[in-house]
């Protein structure tokens, strides 16, 4: 066995277990990621985070897991542990910029030497249904028909490094019935619209600079936030002129600014460091 030393750090409830392995040797697969993120026998996460690299003064090479094991090439929220990460233990200072590549995606971000919360850059978002993958053909507007038991649901469609759908929901008590929405967000993630599954967003829009936000990640189910949701949605109502260029997005983890400059969409928000220790794999 190995002696692993790994940091439990969360986004707005979204948690992480975080294991630098540019100081450290690991072999990782996917029933590792499985037991480490398991709440009862493992660390107990959301994902898995691994730093694998260190290629030039700020910029790193990482890897992000689902519970389930399953690699995904993005996430917002999983981006800000990471340079909260580098800052609290003095790799990087307040205003300097950190460069983080997934095998598909890079993020750029810094730590605010204001507000010490941590602004990231999330890329373009992209509204062409090829790209997520999603089989249907374009739609002028962006929203789209399902019939899911006997229910027709519209919804938009956003890549940000990964694949989401965007529903609206007309209700605010709407969010609480997640019985209901989560047999929604399992019949398009299982759906062959979407043949490498996909993330669902329900969102209720207080006004044109505030919603609440509830997502349903592929391989994990509802989290307490996610960013790439956060920035999705924001992305798609921006997008369809039904929200302000800086939105707040409220979810039960806590609450982002997301804000569209130069059609890159930008996130700032706080990472917060919980524990750290030593697990033998």
């Amino acid at each position: 066995m190995t002696n692993i030393k790994f940091h439990k750090m969360h986004g707005l409830g979204n948690d992480f277990v975080l294991i630098d392995a540019s100081i450290q040797d690991i072999d990782i697969n996917p029933q590792t990621i499985q037991f480490i993120s398991n709440r009862k026998y493992g660390i107990g996460c959301d994902q898995v985070l691994i730093i694998k690299s260190k290629h030039i003064k700020n910029e790193y090479d990482y890897i992000i897991y689902n519970q389930d094991g399953s690699e995904v090439p993005q996430c917002g929220n999983g981006a800000r542990v990471i340079i909260k990460y580098l800052y609290l233990n003095n790799m990087i200072i307040a205003q300097e910029e950190v460069v983080l590549h997934t095998s598909k995606t890079t993020i750029r971000g810094f730590v605010d030497n204001v507000t010490n919360l941590i602004s990231v850059n999330m890329g373009i978002a992209s509204f062409t249904p090829d790209k997520l993958p999603f089989h249907h053909p374009v739609s002028t507007n962006n929203i789209y028909e399902a019939d899911i038991h006997g229910k027709q649901i519209n919804f938009g469609v956003a890549f940000i490094g990964n694949p989401h759908v965007i529903i609206k929901l007309d209700n605010e008590n709407d969010l609480s019935k997640y019985e209901e929405l989560q047999k929604i967000a399992i019949f398009l993630q299982q759906s062959p619209m979407f043949p490498e599954s996909v993330n669902i967003n329900f969102y209720y829009q207080i006004d044109n600079k505030c919603i609440k936000l509830l997502t349903y990640e592929r391989g994990v189910g509802f989290t307490n936030a996610c960013g790439s949701g956060a920035a999705a949605t924001v992305a798609f109502l921006v997008h369809n002129h039904a929200a302000n260029n800086i939105t707040n997005v409220m979810m039960p983890g806590g609450e982002l600014a997301v804000s569209i400059i130069n059609n890159g969409v930008h996130m700032l928000g706080d990472a917060m460091y919980v524990f750290n220790g030593i697990i033998s794999l």
